[in-house]
Parts: C-alpha cells; sequence; structure tokens
C-alpha cells in the first residue's frame, strides 16, 4: 500500500538542514565513495564486454585499463571501497543498537574531519528561524499520518547485499587483479574456469543492486518533483542495465 502522505513527512536531515560534525561528515563520505565506484565498475563491465567481443577491441580496453590512468582510477578506488567497506561495517555495528552513544560514534569516524559547522554562526540562527516547517519535531509532523508501509524492505535489502559484498568484495579484488593485464587467450581460458566467473557475475549482480539502493536514498534527499522521476528511472536503467551486460559478457567468456 502507497504511503499517500509521503510529501508530509519530515526527511531524514542531510546537508540542507543538518549542521556538519564528525558522524555526518564521515557517512556523507561514504555516500561519495560509494557513488564514485560507478565509474570503475561500469569501466570493468566494459573490460568484461571487450573480452567477449574480440581480441583487438579486448587489446585496446585493456591497455586503457593497465595504463597510468586505469593505475590511478584503481588505486583511488581500492581506496575509498577501503573506506566505504569499513563504514559500511559501521553502519552494521550501528543497527544492532551498539556504539550509538556520541563519543562511541565519533571514535568509529575514519577520519578526523574538522567540525567546522559546529561554532555558532548568524546565517544559521537565520535559517532556523526562516525554514521553521524543516525544524520542526519529527513526531509532530508525523503524528496522525500513520505507518509509511515502506521502508523495510529497502533497509534488509541494504543490509543483506553488504554483508554479500563483504565475501564477494575480496573474492572479485582478487581473483579480477589477478587476471588484469593478462593476454587475451589467458583471459579466455581464465574465465572459463567456474570460480572466477561466478565470483564476477555474483559481485556485478549483488554490487549493482546494492548502489542502485543506495543512490535511490540519495536521489530522495536532495532531488523532488519531476526530476526526482527521472533520475529514478535513469540510475535503474544504468544500474540494471550494466549488470545485465557484465554478466552477458562473463557467460560467453565462460561457455
Amino acid at each position: 500500500m502507497a504511503d499517500v502522505n509521503r510529501g508530509n513527512r519530515p526527511l531524514s536531515p542531510h546537508l540542507t538542514i543538518y549542521r556538519p560534525q564528525l558522524t555526518s561528515m564521515t557517512s556523507i563520505l561514504t555516500r561519495i565513495t560509494g557513488n564514485a565506484m560507478l565509474i570503475t565498475a561500469l569501466l570493468i563491465v566494459w573490460w568484461f564486454l571487450a573480452a567477449a567481443t574480440s581480441a583487438e577491441y579486448f587489446d585496446t580496453v585493456n591497455g586503457i585499463m593497465t595504463s597510468w590512468f586505469g593505475d590511478l582510477v584503481f588505486t583511488l578506488s581500492l581506496l575509498g571501497l577501503w573506506y566505504h567497506t569499513l563504514a559500511g561495517i559501521r553502519h552494521l555495528i550501528w543497527d544492532t543498537g551498539r556504539m550509538l552513544d556520541v563519543p562511541t560514534a565519533e571514535k568509529l569516524g575514519l577520519d578526523r574531519i574538522d567540525r567546522v559547522g559546529r561554532a555558532d554562526h548568524p546565517d544559521h540562527h537565520h535559517r532556523l528561524r526562516s525554514d521553521t516547517m524543516a525544524y520542526m519535531t519529527d513526531r509532530k509532523r508525523a503524528r496522525g499520518l500513520g505507518s509509511a508501509k515502506t521502508g523495510t524492505a529497502h533497509f534488509w535489502a541494504m543490509k543483506v547485499s553488504s554483508l554479500a559484498l563483504l565475501v564477494l568484495i575480496p573474492l572479485f579484488v582478487f581473483t579480477f587483479g589477478s587476471a588484469l593485464g593478462g593476454t587475451y587467450d589467458e583471459i579466455l581460458a581464465y574465465y572459463a574456469r567456474p570460480f572466477p566467473a561466478i565470483v564476477a557475475a555474483l559481485t556485478l549482480i549483488v554490487g549493482f543492486k546494492h548502489f542502485n539502493d543506495g543512490v535511490q536514498v540519495l536521489i530522495e534527499d536532495y532531488v523532488h518533483g519531476l526530476a526526482n522521476k527521472v533520475a529514478l528511472i535513469v540510475m535503474t536503467i544504468i544500474s540494471y542495465g550494466a549488470a545485465a551486460v557484465g554478466v552477458f559478457a562473463i557467460a560467453k567468456l565462460a561457455l
């Protein structure tokens, strides 16, 4: 059942209504790293598609992936992946109801971010007074609206995919890293083996599903009206389309 009062419900705290602090900035960085890794994921899909197309096409794409540009992208991606993974573990811990006190939560921050926005500023107080609706308590704004009827399924989908990726990502990094830079014939032989092919396919499926669920929350927080619907449709097409192309290419290599 749809939530007919969705537009009247309070939004979760985000950049326009939330003063910067250590935990919020590390959470925002988690979103940034997660969405930035889409570029790397699309490059990997392109690499698999090239390998499934022809030797000449593969040599071109493989040359780009193993160039200084590819080295830079993968180095930054590994750093972002490491941060995103540790941040995800932090959220999994919080979901159990543990370590939610402020001192412990801040200790779980992975970087020392200065609390620039914590200091009082006249503009901040002006925004508090001028945007009263945004600062009403959640109870006052949500009272009488009933259950939202949504959210639980999305929450569990994110948690299940997160746990699956904790296993799949290290396996994929190991197998894909071993293959990257190989010759065309070596790649064909490598992904004709069940284990690396299955790991790669599962990682793409679960990874793009996890990305699509995550970017949905980001879009709902910051994009509204018609642009919200358009952005959700576009990102869904990109997510599932890229996963389908990648799985098709891997299947063609394996069979």
